[in-house]
């Protein structure tokens, strides 16, 4: 079952930050990464228990991006997931337990 998935505000933008920071670099490069993180959602709404979980957090789970070195923080509700922000995969996941 799919579970439907919100982003919250913040993790909205540091996709939008991101995607803006890849496509400075290489156009189109912005959108590639865009299209990955919608993928990596895709996959958390179907198998949201299938990443792991976060260090120091038991209810915060990470999906690593495959060709992008970030991640997706979440969080999985009962009727839903909560996506809290997306980060740099070797980044501090501290950061994301403030956002909670």
């Amino acid at each position: 079952m799919t579970l439907p998935v919100v982003l919250l505000e913040a993790a909205k933008r540091d996709i939008a930050h991101e995607k803006s920071y890849y496509n400075a670099k290489r156009q189109g490069l912005g959108d590639a990464f865009l299209l990955e993180v919608q993928a990596t959602i895709t996959r958390i709404s179907w198998w949201p228990e299938m990443y792991q979980k976060a260090n120091g957090h038991p209810h915060l789970r990470r999906a690593v991006l495959h060709r992008f070195p970030f991640a997706v923080g979440y969080r999985i509700f009962s009727d839903f997931i909560e996506v809290v922000g997306v980060f740099p995969a070797r980044g501090d996941p501290h950061r994301l337990f403030q956002r909670l």
